[in-house]
């Protein structure tokens, strides 16, 4: 099992909005720029967040991202979710169809499979929504945010 690239980084955009000092939102220029990546790459992995209700995107001249929930109601599996690829498509070529007579038979085998995928693919992210994305940061830092990214990168 990987994890890919993009959902690391989905990860580290919760943890540095939720750390923001007042909670203030950041632009995604910046955020590109403390996880080193291009701006046109994260807004990718944004829009993401966003269409799955992790984050919210705010339009002004102070705007940016902000979590559209608290830390505390936040999963990894919902950020796992947004990001990596869906699972939920699980298609045959029915190659049994070619090799078998009773193609009725070989649906059966075919369904039994997909269950067992989907229960499989239920169970995991039951198990990833057991991970709060606050337990991943300390207590101290989450009510006010402990990090000013903006002047921690000393601009």
């Amino acid at each position: 099992m990987k994890l890919n690239q993009s959902t690391e980084q989905g990860v580290y955009v919760v943890i540095i909005l939720a750390l923001q000092t007042d909670h203030k939102p950041i632009k995604s220029a910046l955020l590109a720029e403390i996880l080193q990546v291009s701006d046109s790459y994260l807004k990718k992995i944004l829009r993401k967040l966003v269409v799955a209700d992790v984050i919210n995107s705010e339009a002004s001249k102070e705007g940016g991202f902000i979590l559209n929930r608290k830390i505390e109601e936040i999963s990894f599996g919902n950020v796992y979710q947004a990001i990596q690829v869906n699972h939920d498509e699980i298609k045959f070529n029915h190659v049994g169809d070619q090799l078998f007579d009773d193609t009725k038979h070989v649906r059966e085998g075919e369904n039994k499979i997909m269950v067992a995928l989907q229960n499989a693919d239920a169970a995991f992210i039951e198990t990833l929504n057991q991970i709060q994305m606050s337990s991943l940061l300390e207590t101290y830092a989450i009510s006010n945010g402990a990090i000013d990214w903006l002047h921690q990168l000393g601009e």
